[in-house]
């Protein structure tokens, strides 16, 4: 089972793929509009490296440390645990069971991707405004790795296509099985 047995692969990839793509960027340049204004208010100021951190400081050091395992985690998670969770929408007349398996898992990937970059702007944006507060570079520099991990959610088509074609043929398997 590929995208190629559907009716038209490109028009079932192109939209959700497009759709996550907008998303993705999104988010990212949030984080790197709020980091470029912070930045900029603390440009003639004195910074340091790895300072003495106040608890606030240690308290978003924190959540910066604990989102990078958590963001990549999580999605992996959420993915393989909505499996068997039937598609949350009402597909358009005339879509065949190949097509609303394709759309479910697109929607599925695209649940774990925002849950998994939501995980990671939180954080980006608390570190950042940790960075703002008390021109620390390390909250930046954990910020700049968060915003990375953002970024490594943007889908390729051929990533994308990849995952489906995976999914769907896990799926196929798992179904001939119980047979």
């Amino acid at each position: 089972m590929s995208l190629e047995s559907t009716s038209s692969p490109t028009a079932t990839t192109a939209g959700p793929l497009m759709t996550m793509r907008i998303i993705v960027f999104a988010l990212a340049m949030g984080v790197t509009t709020f980091a470029g204004f912070a930045v900029s208010q603390n440009f003639n100021k004195p910074h340091t490296i790895a300072g003495k951190f106040d608890t606030p400081g240690m308290i978003f050091l924190a959540m910066g440390l604990i989102a990078l395992p958590l963001g990549m985690i999580l999605p992996q998670i959420i993915f393989a645990a909505s499996r068997s969770a039937p598609a949350m929408m009402n597909w358009p007349p005339g879509t065949s069971p190949e097509q609303a398996r394709i759309l479910g898992i697109q929607q599925r990937i695209q649940t774990s991707a925002i849950i998994g970059c939501a995980i990671f702007e939180g954080a980006a944006f608390a570190n950042t405004f940790a960075y703002m507060q008390s021109r620390e570079i390390v909250f930046l520099a954990l910020a700049g790795v968060l915003l990375v991990g953002i970024l490594a959610h943007f889908p390729t088509a051929g990533s994308y296509q990849r995952r489906v074609e995976d999914e769907l043929r896990r799926m196929h398997e798992e179904q001939m099985l119980r047979r």
